[in-house]
């Protein structure tokens, strides 16, 4: 935290400087009386400049629902193309802040931490399923 946060009668319930992971409630400011909190979705990343990217985006199976996150490309094209909202990676700061380092990726939680998988489409042939 920047900052003390404060309740509504100005007691601070968490001290500048405290770190707090929202998969592990052990690091929640002490009185949080909160369910453990589960991410369910699949977040990926990809540029939609890329057609072997979009390829393998479009043939993606997974579980989870995906949410999708251009890090290049146009965000109303790719709404279009796969038929759901996009989202943007306003300067990279999700990527940077995951350490992403290519795309695309799928990013899930794992436990009390966020799970990467970078995958190398190099091989896809655009128009041939993964």
């Amino acid at each position: 935290m920047p900052k003390d946060l404060t309740d509504a009668q100005g007691r601070v319930f968490a001290k500048a400087g405290t770190r707090v992971n929202p998969f592990d409630t052990r690091t929640w400011p002490t009185g949080a009386k909160l369910p453990q909190f589960e991410y369910s979705n699949v977040l990926v990343f990809f540029d939609a400049r890329d057609a072997k990217q979009v390829e393998f985006v479009a043939n993606l199976e997974h579980a989870k629902p995906l949410r999708y996150i251009l890090t290049g490309g146009s965000p109303n094209q790719a709404a279009k193309r796969f038929n759901t909202r996009m989202y943007f990676d306003q300067q990279g700061t999700l990527s940077d802040r995951l350490h992403i380092q290519a795309v695309p990726s799928l990013v899930e939680q794992s436990g009390h931490a966020w799970r990467v998988q970078e995958f190398d489409v190099q091989h896809i042939v655009v128009g041939e399923s993964p």
